[in-house]
Protein backbone atom coordinates (compact mmCIF):
# COMPACT_ATOMS: atom_id res chain seq x y z
CA UNK A 1 0.00 0.00 0.00
CA UNK A 2 1.17 3.40 -0.61
CA UNK A 3 0.47 5.80 2.37
CA UNK A 4 1.10 9.43 1.99
CA UNK A 5 3.37 11.07 4.26
CA UNK A 6 1.98 13.49 6.78
CA UNK A 7 3.98 16.64 6.77
CA UNK A 8 5.94 17.19 9.61
CA UNK A 9 5.86 20.89 9.66
CA UNK A 10 2.04 20.85 9.85
CA UNK A 11 2.59 21.60 13.51
CA UNK A 12 3.98 25.16 13.08
CA UNK A 13 0.86 26.22 11.57
CA UNK A 14 -0.18 27.04 15.18
CA UNK A 15 1.85 29.93 15.23
CA UNK A 16 0.17 31.60 12.91
CA UNK A 17 -3.36 30.72 13.32
CA UNK A 18 -2.30 32.34 17.50
CA UNK A 19 -1.40 35.33 15.57
CA UNK A 20 -5.01 35.61 14.27
CA UNK A 21 -6.60 34.67 17.12
CA UNK A 22 -4.95 37.13 19.49
CA UNK A 23 -5.48 40.09 17.11
CA UNK A 24 -9.16 38.96 17.04
CA UNK A 25 -8.94 38.45 20.87
CA UNK A 26 -7.65 41.53 21.83
CA UNK A 27 -9.76 43.95 19.78
CA UNK A 28 -12.98 41.52 21.02
CA UNK A 29 -11.40 42.55 24.69
CA UNK A 30 -11.07 46.25 23.76
CA UNK A 31 -14.81 46.02 22.63
CA UNK A 32 -16.04 44.71 25.64
CA UNK A 33 -14.32 46.80 27.72
CA UNK A 34 -15.65 49.93 26.18
CA UNK A 35 -19.45 48.62 26.34
CA UNK A 36 -18.58 47.35 30.03
CA UNK A 37 -16.64 51.18 31.49
CA UNK A 38 -19.68 53.08 33.08
CA UNK A 39 -20.23 56.86 32.21
CA UNK A 40 -16.44 58.77 32.20
CA UNK A 41 -18.52 61.46 34.34
CA UNK A 42 -19.13 59.12 37.27
CA UNK A 43 -16.88 58.68 39.74
CA UNK A 44 -13.52 56.33 40.48
CA UNK A 45 -11.33 54.64 37.86
CA UNK A 46 -12.26 52.08 35.43
CA UNK A 47 -10.15 49.69 34.90
CA UNK A 48 -10.11 47.67 31.40
CA UNK A 49 -9.81 44.10 32.70
CA UNK A 50 -10.43 42.50 29.63
CA UNK A 51 -7.52 44.15 27.61
CA UNK A 52 -5.49 44.23 30.60
CA UNK A 53 -5.73 40.18 30.63
CA UNK A 54 -5.24 40.04 26.84
CA UNK A 55 -2.10 41.84 27.19
CA UNK A 56 -0.97 40.10 30.05
CA UNK A 57 -2.18 36.81 29.40
CA UNK A 58 -2.26 35.91 25.93
CA UNK A 59 1.72 36.48 25.21
CA UNK A 60 2.20 33.58 28.00
CA UNK A 61 -0.30 31.24 26.11
CA UNK A 62 1.30 32.19 23.08
CA UNK A 63 4.58 31.17 24.21
CA UNK A 64 4.31 27.90 25.52
CA UNK A 65 2.28 27.54 21.86
CA UNK A 66 4.75 28.04 19.88
CA UNK A 67 7.67 26.11 22.21
CA UNK A 68 5.22 22.87 21.76
CA UNK A 69 4.53 23.21 17.57
CA UNK A 70 8.19 23.48 17.90
CA UNK A 71 9.00 20.88 19.79
CA UNK A 72 6.44 18.50 17.72
CA UNK A 73 8.04 19.50 14.65
CA UNK A 74 11.47 18.69 15.62
CA UNK A 75 10.75 14.98 16.82
CA UNK A 76 8.38 14.61 13.84
CA UNK A 77 11.85 15.63 11.77
CA UNK A 78 13.87 13.37 13.41
CA UNK A 79 11.65 10.64 13.46
CA UNK A 80 11.88 11.08 9.14
CA UNK A 81 15.23 11.12 9.45
CA UNK A 82 15.92 7.94 11.92
CA UNK A 83 13.37 6.01 9.64
CA UNK A 84 15.39 7.08 6.17
CA UNK A 85 18.82 5.74 7.86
Amino acid sequence: MNQKQKNPYRALLAIPITIVLNFILFWLAVWIDTKVIPDPEALGHPVPVFTGFCILGLPVIDLVIAMVAILITIIRVTKINLKSD
